[in-house]
This record gives structure tokens, C-alpha cells and sequence, in this order.
């Protein structure tokens, strides 16, 4: 958002320029909110009392030189006053508006105990993949359920539990580099979308990740899926259920890859 800051300065110059060509008989206060606008929602609360006080002064000097002889120094200085009293409500009002968008946002695509994405915001980052896949890389889906969970939450109760849910959740997105993404998708169960160079490279990045979820958090079964050009995201999740299956049928705690025709055990 480089671009505000020069836009907003030209903004403030074109409409004090105008204001003092149509003189006080024509006001353009109302355009002042353009600029201050941009910048309250883009910069930060500073940048905005900054930009401020430069429209506040522009706004000032060209009606003072359109009207000079009618403005006593009294006038100019409570105009001002009420000039930047408006505005800066005016700018407090917006920056609260983005404050509460922002919390929607998050309540909407965020899960609350993790603070990763929940299923509703990872399809939508999966569907985004499917269809506009990164150039040169396998694409891998991986589903990751804690092994045993609700006997370990049976057994030390919902507390211990969802600290395992949060250690898991920030072993997988501390695995995310460019382009790559990890959530909730319900319960105990999370997955993560990775972009390898080759197969190797792959099934290599999920044995390590397998290996540091047990470490750093719980016991895991991982099932994956290398996602095909043209695939469906329902077809990507039975695919990685299909792995997870496996996983859990040959012992639990590492991750089972399915290519499109065969599975793999990445030990």
C-alpha cells in the first residue's frame, strides 16, 4: 500500500487548489474524507493525525487566501479547531469500522482454540489451489489425526487436551513456507497443503513433519493425497482419508502417501 500516502497528498493539494479557486461561497470540505479515508483504514493511527493536521492546515490556507480580509485570526483558529475535531472523529469512527471487519474476519475464518484456519477458510485457500495450482511443484494434502485423543482426553481431561490440539496446530504452521497453508478441520483432526520440488522432496517433508508433530506435541497417523491437475476437493479428501485409513491399519504414527495409483509409507 505504498501508493496511499502520495495518492492522499495529492488528493489534499487538487481539492485545496479548488477551494481556493471557487472561494468561500462554494465549499469541497466534503472531499477532505477521500484521503483521510486511505489512510485510516491503511496506515496506522499516527500516519492518520499526521495527515490530519496537513488537511486541516491546507483546508485553512485556502479559504484564508480566497477570503482574507473577511477572517480574523480568531475565526481561522476555532475553524480549524472544529475542522480537526471533525475529522479526527471522522477518523476514529473508520479505524473502529476496520477493528470490528477485522474481528468478523477472524471469528469467520479463524478457529478460536488453535488460532489456525478452520475448515470453512482452508477449503477456500484449497479451492484457490485447485484451480490456480503453483507452477513446477507437487501439491500434497495431508490429513493428520492425533492418535487416541479422546482416550487421552478421556484420561486427563479436556484441559490436556486442547493443549495437544494447540502444540499441533503450531507444529503445522510453523512447517508453512510460500504458498502453503495448514487447518482444523474438526475435532482432533487438521491437514496441511504442501508445494514439494519432486516426489522425494515430498514424501521426505512429511515423514520429518510426522516425526516433529510426535515430538513437539502428540502421536500422529498422517494420510496423504499429491494432488492432480483438475482434481475436485472432494476427491483430494477421500483420496488422504483413503492414506489416513492405511496409516491406522498398519500401526499408527507415521504417513501413508497415495500418488494417484499406489500408497507409499513415508517411515
Amino acid at each position: 500500500m505504498a501508493y496511499v500516502w502520495p495518492l492522499a497528498l495529492v488528493v489534499i493539494l487538487v481539492i485545496a487548489v479548488a477551494d481556493y479557486y471557487t472561494g468561500v461561497l462554494v465549499t469541497l470540505s466534503a472531499f477532505y474524507i477521500v484521503p483521510l479515508f486511505l489512510v485510516a483504514w491503511t496506515r496506522t493511527r499516527f500516519e492518520t493525525h499526521l495527515l490530519i493536521l496537513m488537511i486541516v492546515g491546507a483546508w485553512s490556507c485556502a479559504n484564508y487566501l480566497s477570503d482574507a480580509q473577511h477572517l480574523s485570526a480568531g475565526i481561522l483558529i476555532w475553524n480549524s479547531f472544529i475542522r480537526w475535531l471533525h475529522l479526527t472523529m471522522t477518523a476514529e469512527l473508520v479505524r473502529y469500522i476496520r477493528r470490528l471487519l477485522t474481528i468478523n474476519s477472524d471469528l469467520a475464518n479463524i478457529d478460536v482454540l488453535t488460532g489456525i484456519p478452520n475448515r470453512r477458510f482452508f477449503n477456500y485457500s484449497m479451492q484457490h489451489v485447485l484451480l490456480f495450482p503453483p507452477a513446477n511443484k507437487i501439491v500434497s494434502f495431508t490429513l493428520i489425526d492425533v492418535d487416541y485423543f479422546k482416550v487421552l482426553n478421556d484420561a486427563h481431561g479436556h484441559q490436556f487436551g486442547d493443549e495437544i490440539l494447540k502444540k499441533v496446530s503450531q507444529q503445522l504452521a510453523s512447517e508453512c513456507m510460500k504458498n502453503e497453508f495448514c487447518g482444523r478441520i474438526g475435532g482432533d483432526e487438521f491437514a496441511i497443503v504442501l508445494c514439494c520440488d519432486d516426489f522425494v522432496d515430498s514424501k521426505n517433508r512429511i515423514k520429518r513433519l510426522a516425526q516433529r508433530i510426535s515430538e513437539n506435541a502428540s502421536p500422529c497417523s498422517l494420510g496423504t493425497s499429491l494432488v492432480s491437475t483438475g482434481q475436485l476437493l472432494t476427491e483430494v479428501f477421500e483420496q488422504a482419508d483413503k492414506a489416513l485409513y492405511q496409516t491406522k491399519s498398519g500401526g499408527r504414527g507415521y504417513a501413508t502417501i497415495f500418488d494417484g495409483c499406489h500408497y507409499h509409507k513415508a517411515i
